[in-house]
């Protein structure tokens, strides 16, 4: 793909936020030190001193097998991966722990308050977690204390099975003490996207790089191509999670099915391929991918990459209500939903309004988001 340098928003006689840039430095920062955890751990040379390496559930395996068929009856598709007891009830990858411990250390050094789905919190106060942390949001975003936001390894489980780069991978949000923020995700290739929000739409910019090649340049990325860019075949993208994966891209599927959608916005593939990597996978980094995408209702975390999907000009809105977001107020969302310790409503993007208007109405004719739970502090 070609990514040519473009003109800089800022450029033109605009005062950026003095903090941009420290902004973009920190989700890069963090975003990298759990790549390179996570390469590390793939290439042997770190193992969990807490816990015992156990060959990967089979149950897991199989179950996602269903997902990637082409490796369903490869033996070397399973590798081993690391299990401890999670206080929520799951199991939880200690691996996702390291993670998030690298990210704290980089954090440290931009003097950012750190949170995330797999910290310490986590482990210490189990259900009550996601209250103790929106304490913790709430009082940094009021002393105007540098904030920082990650998902260590989203895709973790597609990581320990398959190996697929670009269904896993970490993501960030930072906040600056002026307010100003920015949001990364990033895949196991390394190619991470930064969008720096900006309350007025249009001067968001999204740069492009990789922290694990040296000889990769930071760049803007195109948002045209990204918008033109379309595959003979529809396929709509929605994250891997638990067992309701395949019963609700089944739903969806049936629901599409007896929509009057127009042939060339009909689905002809409903596939769960993991959250915020799996999206920016399909959605855009692919040179042709996925047409739309959705996450059910979720922690903040796990919907940073449909911040980046706005930037780049995509139309991106609420399930439910349909109100269409920005960069800007999703991000803000997102935020407000975290520092009050409850998930955010789904969202929904996608290539054209057609495609979004198609996901949308067979979202909500599939009954699945009636069967969702109410947000609760209790549930992590």
């Amino acid at each position: 793909m070609s990514r040519t340098n473009q003109p800089d928003p800022y450029s033109e006689g605009i005062n950026p936020d003095p903090h941009r840039q420290e902004n973009e430095a920190c989700v890069r920062a963090v975003c990298a030190a759990s790549l390179e955890e996570i390469r590390r751990y793939q290439r042997g040379v770190i193992q969990s001193s807490d816990h015992q390496i156990q060959p990967i559930n089979r149950e897991d395996a199989r179950r996602f097998a269903r997902f990637a068929p082409t490796v369903a009856n490869d033996p070397r598709a399973f590798t081993p991966y690391e299990l401890s007891e999670d206080p929520v009830g799951d199991p939880a990858i200690p691996l996702d722990l390291e993670c998030s411990r690298a990210m704290a250390k980089a954090a440290d050094y931009h003097r950012a308050a750190y949170f995330a789905e797999d910290d310490e919190l986590r482990r210490i106060y189990g259900t009550n977690a996601p209250a103790v942390r929106a304490e913790g949001i709430s009082k940094a975003l009021a002393r105007k204390i540098r904030l920082l936001i990650t998902d260590p390894l989203d895709g973790s489980h597609q990581m320990a099975g398959f190996n697929q780069p670009g269904a896993y991978g970490p993501a960030a949000m930072t906040v600056s003490p002026s307010g100003s923020i920015a949001v990364a995700v990033a895949v196991g290739t390394g190619e991470m996207l930064i969008v720096d929000c900006e309350p007025r739409e249009g001067l968001e910019r999204v740069t492009w790089t990789n922290p694990l090649d040296p000889w990769a340049e930071t760049q803007i990325y195109p948002s045209a191509e990204v918008i033109s860019r379309r595959h003979h075949m529809n396929v709509w993208v929605l994250p891997a999670y638990k067992l309701k994966s395949i019963e609700v891209a089944s739903r969806i599927m049936m629901a599409a099915n007896h929509e009057a959608l127009p042939p060339h916005v009909r689905p002809e593939l409903v596939a769960p391929l993991g959250g915020n990597p799996g999206i920016l996978s399909s959605l855009i980094l692919a040179p042709a991918g996925a047409v739309a995408a959705f996450q059910p209702q979720s922690w903040g975390w796990d919907q940073f990459v449909f911040v980046i999907a706005a930037a780049l000009g995509l139309p991106v809105a609420d399930v439910q209500t349909g109100e269409f977001f920005t960069a800007w107020s999703l991000a803000s969302r997102l935020l407000k939903d975290l520092s009050l310790g409850v998930k955010s409503a789904p969202p929904v993007a996608a290539k054209t309004h057609l495609d979004l208007n198609a996901i949308r109405s067979s979202i909500l004719s599939s009954g699945i988001l009636q069967e969702s739970p109410t947000p609760t502090l209790e549930q992590e």
